[in-house]
Formats: structure tokens, sequence, C-alpha cells
């Protein structure tokens, strides 16, 4: 449920006249005017309810949006959504999340994914590879397929992002208020690694349907580098649709959010440790399409 009243914004601009004098008398002595975005705007929203936000630009849509969403303040007026005001709430709960276990959801999908990207990032340039000829050359060498395109490209510049998710990791452990046992620790390494071999999967799918589009599909850079974006959060704060679809279709929830709610203690059902073994099964598929691919290439040409 969405209810806003009287929402106001604005937005303070400065003014910039033409001429090096006033550049320089600008560094000291801003003059600002005010552009009101919003104004007095109220709506409701109800549970279920599918509605539609259009305007012409400048019409204040995306600065609603992100009052909505937290990320702005408005200067008058009030929004609750569910209960909760956006922006004092944002970081504490997001569906029931606190800030702490978002930034262990985040960690280890940011971690998982750093680790696919230096290793397997090689097969996202896989149509390059199919496109000037290497890999004709690839096929008369005595090393395995994957082998050779992997060493083709090895990302050591992504350590930076690895860094970033241990440290992110290393912090809610030092001050997250989980309480750990061996189970969960075992858990923990299941799902970094489940992790890392879902988003290797995606990349060999994407090579694989290459050697039928003679192109990659853009389209599969939503569940990659999307991935690693809203990843965010648990995957259930996007809707039962998106759940579904990260369970049963590319298996994101069994790695991310299904063995979280476990650890973080919201459910005490053990099944939910070994669901990232289950999810590694995800190889499987791609690794047939890559070698159906495979089977049907016939060459480039020179």
């Amino acid at each position: 449920m969405i209810e806003v009243k009287n929402l106001s914004k604005i937005y303070k601009v400065s003014r910039r006249e033409a001429g090096m004098k006033s550049a320089w008398k600008n560094l000291f002595h801003r003059q600002y005017e005010e552009v009101k975005a919003i104004q007095n705007l109220s709506f409701f929203v109800e549970k279920g309810e599918m509605v539609g936000y259009i305007g012409p630009n400048g019409a204040g849509k995306s600065s609603t949006i992100k009052i909505l969403s937290g990320i702005l303040t408005p200067e008058e007026g009030n929004c609750i959504i569910n209960g909760r005001i956006p922006w004092k709430e944002r970081k504490e709960h997001v569906k029931d999340f606190t800030y702490k276990e978002c930034l262990l959801c985040f960690s280890i999908v940011l971690m998982a994914f750093s680790l696919a990207e230096i290793f397997f990032r090689a097969f996202d340039t896989f149509p390059n590879i199919i496109g000037n000829g290497q890999f004709d050359r690839m096929l008369v060498r005595p090393r395995g397929l994957i082998f050779q395109v992997l060493a083709s490209q090895f990302e050591l510049t992504r350590l930076g992002r690895l860094l970033q998710a241990i440290i992110l990791f290393l912090y809610v452990l030092a001050t997250g208020d989980i309480v750990w046992n061996r189970l969960k620790i075992i858990t923990i390494c299941f799902m970094i690694i489940s992790g890392t071999v879902i988003f290797a999967s995606i990349f060999i799918l994407y090579a694989g349907i290459c050697f039928f589009t003679l192109d990659g599909l853009e389209i599969l850079n939503i569940i990659t580098d999307g991935a690693r974006e809203y990843g965010k959060y648990p995957v259930s704060v996007y809707g039962k649709f998106v759940l579904l679809f990260s369970t049963a279709v590319i298996p994101y929830a069994l790695f991310q959010y299904y063995p979280l709610l476990y650890i973080i203690g919201k459910s005490e059902n053990t099944l939910y440790c070994g669901l990232p073994l289950i999810g590694m099964l995800f190889i499987i598929p791609c690794y047939i399409v890559w070698r159906v691919g495979v089977r049907k290439y016939v060459s480039t040409g020179s």
C-alpha cells in the first residue's frame, strides 16, 4: 500500500552567466534559483493494484520514484509505504531484512560474481573469438576447448571488486549479530562456490548461444551484471514472480536467498543449507548447449 499526501520537492540550481568574469565570481559567490520538481502531489495505491505514472519531461516522475525508494527526501508532505516512511527507514529494513542482512547477501553475491568474472569472463568475449577465426585455431590444438577459452583472457583486474566483497563480508562478521556455528560456516562456503558456478554457467551458456546467432545476446547481461546489482537485496523483495524465476529457471535463489534465511535465523529449515549444491547442477544444461554448439560449428572462414 502506498499513500502520498501533499508531496513537494524543490531543487536549488546554480545560476550561471556567460563570460569568464561571471565564472570566476561563481567560485566565491553563487546565486541559486529554485526549481519546483513536485508540487502538492497526492495519490493512493492499494495492495495488488497496478498503476501507470506518465507525464512530460521535467514533470517530476523520476523525483517521485526516488522519493518512494527513499533516495530523496521531500521538502514537504508525507509518504507511507506499507507503514514505513521510505527515506527514514530505507537502510534499516527492506522487506523485513535489516541493513546488515542485506549487506551479507550482497557481499556473497559480489564475491561469487567476482570469482566467476576473474576466471570465466573470457566466455563473454566469445563472439570476437569466433569472428576473428581464433576458435578455428583452438579446434586443432591438443587442449580442451574450455581450457583454451579460459586461458585466452584472465581478468586479474577484477581483484579490486573481489577485495571489496571480502571487506564487506568481514564488516558483517565483525559487527553483525549472527550466531555462527559449523553448519552456517559450511553453508556460506557452499553459497560462494555455488554462486561462482552459476555465474560461470551463464557465461558458458552465452558462449554456446553464439554458435547459433554469430553474436551474443545482450539480454543475458540482465542475468549476469544485472543479477549482481539486484543481488544487493534478497530476491524475495522483488516479488513472487522474480523469486519463482530465480528458483526454477536461473537458480540464483538457491544460493542467494534460501540459505541466507537459515543463516540469519529467519528459517530453521536445514535443508536450505544444501540448496546451493543443487543450484550448481545448472551448469549441466549450460554445458550441453555449449557441446551442441561445438558439434554444429563449421568455420568462419579465413
